[in-house]
């Protein structure tokens, strides 16, 4: 993929909002919705004990993350120019800066990001905005979108656990995946996420996600012919 982290540069042009109908847009609402959500307003972040030094790192190595993940899930096969990429990741960096919890919003990020592609699979006829729009956080029918409903998940698995458990699952094992890539926990997701009832589409989701996916694939078949050549099982 090679989306890098990008900086804006000092002299970027201010982006605007949307190239397209701004039809319904509310510039001022997004953001204090958004940092309701997160619970942020007047609250000092629980992880702010690492030193503004090292939080910062973190947030910068989250929205690496997350925004790859965006790119690789909602863009696939699209292209853009580096100052929309750092425009994006600038309004990325708004949602983790204004948390609470970076490892509670990078996990709602990531479920935020599979609620949204569930909607693209529903109705692939909704024109999808570039990024540096989608994650405008003033945009309401863009991230923000996907708040309520993100909500109305937290607040029914508090009743019912396993509610939207397929999407928590996808997420627990595309981050273990992505802090120790490699044969074993390829396959572990491979095999979890296939006994879903939309194992399918998520495990192609996977696919797109991981880096080199064929890389791993080729691993596994050398690891699987190995096995079988000395009479072991798989």
């Amino acid at each position: 993929m090679g989306v890098r982290s990008l900086a804006l540069p000092e002299n970027a042009p201010e982006q605007p909002v949307s190239s397209g109908n701004t039809t319904g847009l509310n510039t001022t609402g997004g953001l204090a919705r958004e940092q309701e959500e997160q619970g942020t307003h007047g609250r000092p972040p629980q992880d702010a004990g690492k030193g503004a030094a090292g939080r910062e790192k973190d947030v910068d190595n989250l929205v690496a993350s997350a925004y790859m993940f965006a790119m690789q899930t909602l863009y696939k096969g699209r292209h853009f120019n580096d100052l929309e990429h750092a425009h994006a990741q600038s309004y990325i960096k708004i949602y983790y800066t204004q948390s609470k919890n970076l490892n509670t919003a990078h996990i709602g990020f990531l479920e935020r990001i599979i609620l949204k592609k569930y909607q693209m699979d529903r109705h692939p006829e909704y024109f999808m905005p570039p990024p540096s729009c989608y994650f405008n956080p003033v945009f309401e029918h863009g991230f923000v979108w996907t708040k309520d409903k993100y909500r109305e998940i937290r607040e029914k698995r508090m009743q019912q656990a396993d509610y939207y458990s397929n999407i928590r699952l996808f997420v627990d094992l595309y981050r273990n995946y992505s802090k120790n890539p490699g044969i074993e926990f390829y396959r572990k997701a491979e095999v979890q996420l296939g006994k879903l009832r939309d194992g399918q589409r998520l495990l192609q989701m996977f696919y797109s996600c991981v880096t080199n996916p064929d890389d791993y694939i080729n691993q596994i078949d050398n690891y699987k012919n190995h096995a079988t050549t000395n009479g072991q099982k798989n």
